[in-house]
């Protein structure tokens, strides 16, 4: 954020800007401050850049909202599972995933030997 001086004529106007990058455009945002730098310019940055952070904040209040909405059609086990995942560490879930792995080809070495086994008794 900037405050840009402009000169038209023999005035000199103050403004406060801001750029703001939207997909693949640069937009920018300008608020008046008037012919001079206003004193408490300190609280009209923080009001301008209040006033352009509204729409992120509409967009955070819809994706909680459709959240909110899924959340209430997912079956109570499935949440309860959802929620424990949420609240372990990354390490943790590391740690899981190996010992899922290590389950998944112990089970399948078993599967082979019972095979192999039945081949061999035949």
């Amino acid at each position: 954020m900037i405050i840009r001086k402009k000169t038209k004529g023999n005035k000199t106007y103050y403004y406060l800007e801001h750029s703001i990058r939207k997909e693949n455009k640069i937009i920018k945002k300008e608020k008046y401050l008037g012919t001079s730098i206003p004193k408490n310019i300190e609280k009209v940055k923080e009001e301008f850049n209040r006033s352009l952070k509204i729409g992120i904040y509409d967009k955070f209040e819809k994706i909680k909202n459709n959240f909110q909405a899924e959340w209430k059609r997912i079956p109570e086990s499935v949440k309860e599972k959802e929620l424990e995942e949420i609240g372990k560490t990354p390490e943790e879930k590391i740690e899981e995933v190996k010992v899922e792995g290590e389950e998944k080809r112990e089970a399948k070495a078993k599967a082979e030997e019972e095979k192999e086994e039945k081949k061999s008794s035949q």
